[in-house]
């Protein structure tokens, strides 16, 4: 068993470096002692006798690769993740935000909305049960919830849809008893209609989707980025976006405080966190 203490500079590198040209993550220096206490639980795990062996087998590219990624993903990022999470959000969501998209896409009688970096799904389960609570305004409308992760592990508890009493703390009773069956002490399964709303898939950040969405949340993950990453963000998510479409860019707007909004022309801020696609997305 390893009886390592911290990574060294050089293996600091490495692994930083690594998990940067693979998902943008951008992990400070200041970080070393954090990521070496959480690699480290992974060498006991793997009985691996030091860092370098984490590495070799990170980088191998085989299916031991395939099987640990997902973990050191959780060990090098926060995946906590609630239904409801930031109530101020969610009452703009469920009040201004799908009425003003209600309007825009009255006449298509469509909407399309993305959780990006939705982890264990509990962000696009919200908006499954805001838009079923409005179902009397959108009764015959065509809906569409994707949420897309960069882990498999948390995706495959987003499809299963249980959730531990933690992640649905902030709903409230009535929707609690709405939405949820007990299992146990612990557990509550999600109604199998309101899972059925939202889809997941795995997808990257740096990358565009294939699809055009009305509303996207893009929350609590751009702090993992640095600022070319984050630029680049952006305008992927942008050209993901019909014309008209709302972003809410996270609970700290990562836009304002840390770009200049001048270098995303495609986008207009519209009030605090809330940025709206102002022009066609080219077919590019």
């Amino acid at each position: 068993m390893s009886t390592v203490q911290q990574l060294s500079p050089r293996e600091f590198k490495l692994i930083t470096k690594f998990i940067y040209e693979r998902t943008g993550i951008f992990i400070p220096d200041e970080k070393l002692a954090l990521v070496s206490n959480r690699l480290r639980k992974r060498l006991r795990v793997l009985k691996l006798d030091g860092f370098m062996d984490y590495y070799d087998l990170m980088t191998s590219g085989g299916s031991e690769f395939e099987e640990e990624f997902p973990h050191f993903l959780s060990a090098v990022t926060t995946n906590e993740t609630y239904f409801f999470r930031n109530a101020r959000l969610w009452d703009l969501v469920s009040g201004d935000l799908l009425n003003e998209l209600m309007e825009l896409k009255a006449r298509q009688k469509s909407l399309s909305v993305w959780s990006a970096a939705c982890s264990s799904g509990a962000e696009a389960y919200s908006l499954a049960i805001c838009l079923n609570e409005m179902r009397h305004k959108i009764r015959d409308w065509k809906l569409s919830i994707v949420g897309t992760d960069i882990s498999s592990r948390v995706l495959d508890i987003a499809r299963e849809g249980i959730y531990n009493e933690y992640a649905v703390s902030k709903c409230s009773d009535k929707r609690l008893k709405a939405n949820f069956k007990k299992l146990d002490e612990d557990r509550y399964r999600l109604r199998d209609d309101i899972r059925k709303m939202a889809k997941f898939r795995f997808h990257n950040l740096r990358d565009r989707m294939k699809e055009k969405f009305d509303l996207v949340l893009l929350r609590n993950v751009m702090m993992y980025f640095d600022t070319p990453m984050k630029t680049k963000v952006v305008r992927s998510v942008a050209a993901s976006m019909n014309t008209g479409a709302l972003l809410y860019a996270g609970d700290v707007d990562p836009i304002r405080s840390t770009l200049d909004l001048n270098d995303f022309p495609e986008i207009e801020y519209v009030k605090p966190f809330i940025y709206r696609r102002t022009e066609a997305p080219s077919a590019a």
